[in-house]
C-alpha cells in the first residue's frame, strides 16, 4: 500500500511513525512544503526569548526519521492538487520548481493551518506572524539589534501572550491588543481579569489592552509603525506581531470537492476519514467532536493533532480502533510564573450555548493553595468548577504560580470517565506536604458542589453582586425576588472591615456575634453574606438558614479576596 501524507509536523510524523509500525511494508511518503518537518510550533516564542536554543525549535530530523522508518520525506515540497479520480497528488518542488505526479492508495492530510492577518488597513505590510520557525527567527534578529524593542501584539489568545513574556523577557515593552472583553478567547471575564493582574503586576513592560482593536497600521519614515486603535489613541512601536488566531489549511480539500466543517476546516468522521474513503485528514485542518454534544468543531491543540493523527494510521492500517471521542480543549497559558489552566466548558461558553446560572448550571469557586500552608513556598491558587443540576461536571479552570495543571488534569481526567460532583468530593488524591493538602481543592470543590445541589448554600458571583449593587436585577433564581434589594451582610472582625471594606451599604455583625443579633438581619429581602474567602460566610449561611430556612441567602463567591482578584481593570 502507498500512503502519501500532506504536511509533516505533529499530526502528519505521528501518522507515519505509527503506520509504518503497523505495517512494515507499507511505502509512506510526506511532502512538507516548509524546510524541515517536525517544527515545534509552541517553541517559536520561547527561541525568540532566548529560552530555546536553535535545535530545539524541531522535534526530529528528515534523515533520522528516514533512518529509523524507512520513511521518504520530501521537505520544500509542495502539493498542488488532488485528482481523486486518479488518486494521485501534484506536487512542486520548491527548489527546482519542478512538479510531478505521486499516487496514492491512501492519502492523509495533515497541513495544518495558517496565522491569520486581519484585514485591516496597513496591517498586512507592517504585522509579521509568528506561526513558523522563519517568523521566530526573524523575530529574534529584531529583538537583538534593537535595544527597548517596543512591540505590539495583536491578539490575547496563547500564541499573543507568550510572545508578549518572551519580549519583555528580553527588555522589551509589549502593548498587547485584545478586541474581545478577556484574553484566551471568550472565557470567564473574572478570571481573564485575575490573569491579567497577576501579570501585569509582575512585569512593568507589559500593558494588556482588552476591548481594544487596531483600525490602522503605518510605516513611518524612521522605520517605526504607528497603529491607531479602536479608543481613538495612537501607539508607536517598533515590530508588530499578529496573533490573531488562525485558519486551517483546507484549501487542497476544498479544491478536490472534500466536504468541509465549521470554520473551513476538512469534515472527517470518529475515525478520522473525509468524505472520500481514500482520503483521510487529522490535526488542525480536521473537524473533532464535542464530546458532551457530539457536534464537529475545530479542536487547533498540539496533543489533539497526536491523537488524530494516531487514530487516522490505526484506520488506513485495517484496525478497528475506538472512535475519536473528542477532547475537552485541556489546555494552559504561564506567564510570568502564573499558570492559567483550563478544561471543558467557560463559563462563557455555557451561557453562549443559551444555559442559565442558577439554573442549568453551578459554579463551585474555592480559593485554596498549592500545598499545605505551614510548608514554606505554599501559594493562592484559585480553582473553579462548572457542573450541572445532575451533578455532571462540565468544565473547570484554575490560576495559581504551582499545582494548577495538576488540578486541571484531575478534572479532564474525571470528565473523559463522566465522573460527578459526588466522584470528585471522594477523589483518592496524593497528599504531600510540598505537592498537596489533605483536602484538596478538587476535593473541596466537590463538598461545596455537593452542599449546592443539596440545597445547604447558594452563591453569588462577584460579577453578577457588582451588576446588582449597580441597580440591575440579575437572575438568581426563580424563588429570588430582587425588588427590594438585598442586605449585605459582613461577618469579619471589625478591624478587617476597616482595612478593606465593600463601599455599600451593609450590615456589619462578626459571626461570633451573628447568633446573638440575628434579629437585627432583615427579614423581607436576599441576603448576601461576606466575609474574607467565603469559610465564614458559608457557617453564617447556615445559622441564618436554621432560623429561616425560606429565606434566599447568598455567600459571595471566593469572598473579598475574589471580589478584588476578578475586579475589571481601568
Amino acid at each position: 500500500m502507498r500512503i502519501v501524507i500532506v504536511g509533516g509536523v505533529a499530526a502528519g510524523i505521528t501518522a507515519a511513525t505509527r503506520l509504518k509500525r503497523l505495517q512494515e511494508d507499507a511505502e509512506i511518503v510526506i511532502y512538507e512544503r516548509g524546510d524541515r518537518i517536525s517544527f515545534a510550533n509552541c517553541a517559536l516564542p520561547y527561541y525568540a526569548g532566548g529560552v530555546v536554543r536553535p535545535e530545539g525549535l524541531y522535534a526530529a530530523k528528515s534523515e533520522r526519521l528516514e533512518a529509523l522508518y524507512d520513511i521518504e520525506i520530501r521537505e520544500r515540497h509542495e502539493v498542488l492538487s488532488i485528482d481523486r479520480d486518479k488518486k494521485c497528488v501534484r506536487v512542486r518542488n520548491l527548489q527546482t520548481n519542478e512538479t510531478f505526479d505521486s499516487p496514492y492508495d491512501r492519502l492523509i492530510l495533515a497541513t495544518g493551518a495558517d496565522a491569520r492577518i486581519l484585514p485591516i488597513e496597513g496591517l498586512r505590510e507592517c504585522a509579521h506572524p509568528l506561526w513558523r520557525p522563519e517568523d521566530a527567527l526573524r523575530l529574534e534578529e529584531k529583538l537583538a539589534r534593537t535595544p527597548n524593542c517596543r512591540v505590539g501584539i495583536i491578539g490575547g489568545g496563547a500564541v499573543g501572550l507568550e510572545t508578549a513574556e518572551n519580549v519583555v523577557r528580553r527588555g522589551g515593552t509589549v502593548h498587547l491588543l485584545e478586541y474581545g472583553r478577556t484574553i484566551m478567547g471568550r472565557n470567564d471575564a473574572g478570571l481573564s481579569n485575575a490573569f491579567i493582574r497577576l501579570a501585569e503586576s509582575k512585569a512593568k513592560n507589559l500593558f494588556i489592552h482588552t476591548e481594544t482593536s487596531v483600525t490602522k497600521a503605518e510605516k513611518l519614515e524612521d522605520g517605526t509603525i504607528r497603529l491607531t486603535l479602536s479608543t481613538g489613541e495612537s501607539l508607536i512601536v517598533d515590530d508588530v506581531i499578529s496573533a490573531a488566531g488562525v485558519m486551517p489549511r483546507s484549501q487542497l480539500a476544498r479544491e478536490a470537492g472534500l466536504e468541509l466543517g465549521p470554520r473551513d476546516t476538512i469534515l472527517t468522521d470518529a475515525f478520522m476519514r473525509t468524505s472520500d474513503p481514500s482520503i483521510f485528514a487529522a490535526g488542525d485542518v480536521a473537524t473533532s467532536p464535542d464530546p458532551n454534544t457530539g457536534a464537529m468543531r475545530p479542536m487547533m491543540l498540539a496533543g489533539t493533532a497526536v491523537k488524530e493523527g494516531r487514530k487516522a494510521a490505526d484506520t488506513v492500517a485495517g484496525l478497528t480502533p475506538r472512535p475519536v471521542p473528542g477532547g475537552f480543549g485541556t489546555n494552559g497559558i504561564s506567564l510570568f510564573g502564573t499558570l492559567w489552566a483550563s478544561t471543558g466548558k467557560s463559563e462563557q461558553a455555557l451561557l453562549n450555548e443559551g444555559l442559565v446560572a442558577h439554573k442549568d448550571f453551578f459554579r463551585a469557586t474555592v480559593i485554596g493553595r498549592n500545598h499545605v500552608a505551614w510548608y514554606p513556598g505554599s501559594v493562592d491558587l484559585v480553582f473553579k468548577l462548572l457542573f450541572d443540576k445532575d451533578g455532571r461536571v462540565l468544565g473547570a479552570q484554575a490560576i495559581g504560580r504551582e499545582g494548577a495543571d495538576k488540578r486541571i488534569d484531575v478534572v479532564s481526567t474525571a470528565m473523559r470517565f463522566n465522573a460527578t460532583v459526588h466522584d470528585l468530593a471522594e477523589l483518592d488524591l496524593c497528599y504531600c506536604p510540598q505537592t498537596g493538602s489533605p483536602k484538596d481543592p478538587v476535593n473541596t470543590a466537590g463538598h461545596i458542589a455537593e452542599n449546592i445541589l443539596s440545597g445547604l448554600v447558594r452563591f453569588i458571583e462577584p460579577a453578577e453582586l457588582r451588576v446588582l449593587l449597580a441597580g440591575e436585577t440579575p437572575y438568581l433564581g426563580d424563588d429570588v425576588t430582587l425588588a427590594r434589594g438585598v442586605t449585605l451582610l459582613d461577618v469579619r472582625e471589625p478591624q478587617e472591615i476597616a482595612e478593606d471594606a465593600i463601599d455599600a451599604p451593609r450590615l456589619d455583625i462578626p459571626l461570633g456575634e451573628l447568633r446573638e443579633q440575628i434579629d437585627e438581619v432583615p427579614a423581607d429581602k436576599p441576603v448576601v453574606v461576606i466575609c474574607r474567602s467565603a469559610v465564614r460566610a458559608y457557617a453564617a449561611a447556615r445559622i441564618l438558614a436554621s432560623k429561616d430556612p425560606a429565606r434566599a441567602v447568598f455567600v459571595l463567591a471566593g469572598g473579598m479576596r475574589y471580589w478584588h482578584l476578578t475586579a475589571p481593570r481601568g
